[in-house]
């Protein structure tokens, strides 16, 4: 049950960032804020996968 729960945080955690992207450029600020808003927003994708690899439950 665990597993199912993790697995479901990291999709929706992954869908909510991939979601707020388009509004990343669609927004007025410099290139520098939106591209550090991009790192940050990947950088969350990153942390959130790895995490959920340290967790030890299959891809699956």
């Amino acid at each position: 049950m665990l597993s199912r729960v993790r697995w479901v945080f990291l999709i929706v955690g992954i869908v909510a960032t991939a979601s707020t992207i388009p509004h990343i450029f669609l927004t007025d600020t410099t290139w520098a804020v939106r591209g550090i808003a991009l790192i940050g927003s990947l950088w969350l994708v990153w942390h959130w996968v790895s995490g959920y690899e340290r967790g030890g439950f299959s891809q699956a």
